[in-house]
């Protein structure tokens, strides 16, 4: 398998794993995450599966029907980028209207293929 190819099969575990995203999967993110992974968005910046789980057990803690749906993947060796779409109802906030969040995700793989 190439280079490329890994890259791609982890890109599409990666999309796999973030459109079918649940609260059960927060204790499990070491999985897709590797133990030193990185991860930064416009509110956070944490190094470590444990840091990744914190924020993503608050994200399901104050949010309601959260889904992720990918746009768009590109892979090449040096990794993927994801574009994407969150939709969400925040539970203390208008929590009848649903929500969405344009982003990109920028994507480093492990040798393992974990991010």
């Amino acid at each position: 398998m190439t280079e490329t190819a890994a890259v791609r099969d982890a890109a599409l575990r990666a999309k796999t794993f973030f459109e079918s995203i649940s609260p059960a999967d927060v204790p499990r993110l070491g999985r897709i995450y590797a133990e030193d992974a990185y991860f930064r968005d416009p509110f956070n910046e944490v190094t470590g599966v444990s840091g990744i789980a914190r924020i993503f057990g608050a994200m399901f803690e104050h949010l309601d029907d959260v889904r992720f749906t990918i746009l768009e993947t590109v892979a090449d060796p040096g990794g993927a980028m994801l574009t994407w779409n969150m939709t969400y109802r925040v539970r203390k906030w208008r929590p009848h209207e649903t929500q969405t969040i344009h982003g990109a995700t920028h994507l480093r793989f492990a040798p393992d293929g974990r991010i």
